[in-house]
């Protein structure tokens, strides 16, 4: 566990359901009615928020220039694991798309002697993946001092694409490093082939600011979590950006290019989720 603090909270939030009887069984006395009502309902929204929504998926379906699906913050670790991510990986193959786009973060407090096992299920994706490293996926921002996500990624199959192109059924996708970690190399705009449909993956959308104004059909980023817990006002003081991303998820325009936004499938800080489901963007 990262600290004493989410030590806590993760293992104290099963002490909600004995809560949960304790309040139930004081209902019955009049004088404590209200009280006891605002206590259930409170208690109702925690465990919603630790034990339920985090565990959902959805598939949220958005024009696109082409097929392909994206993916973000997985932050597999402390929080979720291999079960969760098997589901994803089933869904993308229901799905079908041409190929899938992975906008940063796989990891959050991880042993690197687990990232084989967490990561398994990517053996049984039946399509391209691309993907860029985010804030948690390497120091000094993050946690990983080695090389050992990569190593063990590109075995199964993940392609890397920080601050390099590749082209993918006429579709060039473009990736650009991680902003937090200065690896941002925008010379990759360089290599843009206009009569192509071109992508880019970013893991910060800060970065958007930066690029070349339209200069490509899309951009892609993940990072902000939609605010993991969508309280409306307060979820905006916990996006981690410079700049004010609004709703924090969906489409902006920033300089001409289009960018899109997912808040995500996984969590941090605290393990919760609410209004605001771990979701996989179907582009279409």
């Amino acid at each position: 566990m990262k600290d004493l603090f989410t030590f806590s909270v993760y293992f104290g939030s099963f002490l909600s359901f004995p809560f949960l009887i304790f309040v139930i069984w004081m209902m019955k006395k009049k004088k404590m009615r209200f009280l006891m009502s605002f206590l259930l309902l409170l208690s109702l929204s925690f465990i919603w928020a630790r034990f339920v929504e985090p565990q959902m998926l959805i598939v949220k379906e958005v024009k696109g220039p082409t097929n392909f699906a994206l993916i973000s913050d997985l932050h597999l670790g402390q929080y979720k694991g291999s079960t969760h991510f098997k589901r994803v990986v089933e869904k993308l193959n229901e799905l079908n798309p041409n190929f899938v786009l992975i906008a940063g973060d796989f990891v959050y407090s991880i042993d690197p002697k687990e990232i084989d096992d967490k990561f398994a299920p990517f053996a049984d994706l039946n399509m391209p993946v691309y993907a860029v490293l985010g804030n948690h996926d390497m120091a000094p921002a993050g946690e990983l001092l080695d090389s050992s996500l990569s190593e063990i990624l590109s075995e199964y199959r993940v392609t890397w694409i920080d601050n390099i192109s590749v082209i993918q059924d006429d579709v060039q996708i473009l990736g650009v490093g991680e902003l937090w970690n200065d690896e941002a190399d925008l010379s990759v705009f360089e290599e843009v082939e206009e009569d192509l449909t071109n992508l880019v993956v970013v893991h910060n959308p800060d970065a958007a600011y930066l690029f070349p104004e339209k200069s490509v059909d899309l951009v892609l980023a993940g990072h902000t979590h939609g605010g993991q817990i969508r309280i409306p006002y307060i979820y905006k003081w916990v996006v981690p950006t410079k700049y004010d991303w609004g709703k924090a998820q969906g489409s902006y325009e920033i300089l001409g290019n289009s960018l899109f936004i997912t808040s995500g499938l996984g969590e941090i800080g605290l393990p919760l989720r609410l209004f605001n489901p771990p979701e996989i963007i179907h582009f279409n």
